[in-house]
C-alpha cells in the first residue's frame, strides 16, 4: 500500500483525491497492525508489561500515539469512506 502512496503522488495535489484516501488506509492499517501487536506483546508479557519501565511499556505508549497523531482512526474512516463515496 505504501508503493501506491508513493507512486501516485504528483507535484501540486495537495493532498486530496485518490492520494488522501490511499495515505489514510496505510497510516489507518499501520496503526491498527501496530496497537494489535503491541496489545499482544503486553499479554504476554503480563505485569511486567504495565511497568512502566519496561521497554514493552514504553512500546505500547509510543504505538498509541500512532492511532491519535495526524488525526484520529475515526477520521481517517471518514477521509477513506468519504473518498469511497466520491468514486
Amino acid at each position: 500500500m505504501i508503493d501506491r502512496v508513493c507512486e501516485g503522488l504528483e507535484e501540486g495535489e495537495g493532498g486530496r483525491g485518490e492520494i488522501h484516501k490511499l495515505t489514510a488506509a496505510a497510516v489507518f492499517k499501520a496503526a491498527e497492525a501496530t496497537s494489535f501487536v503491541l496489545d499482544k506483546a503486553v499479554q504476554i508479557h503480563g505485569g511486567s508489561g504495565y511497568m512502566r519501565d519496561t521497554e514493552v511499556n514504553r512500546l505500547y505508549r509510543t504505538g498509541r500515539v500512532l492511532e491519535v497523531g495526524a488525526g484520529t482512526q475515526e477520521v481517517r474512516k471518514l477521509i477513506i469512506s468519504g473518498e469511497l463515496l466520491k468514486n
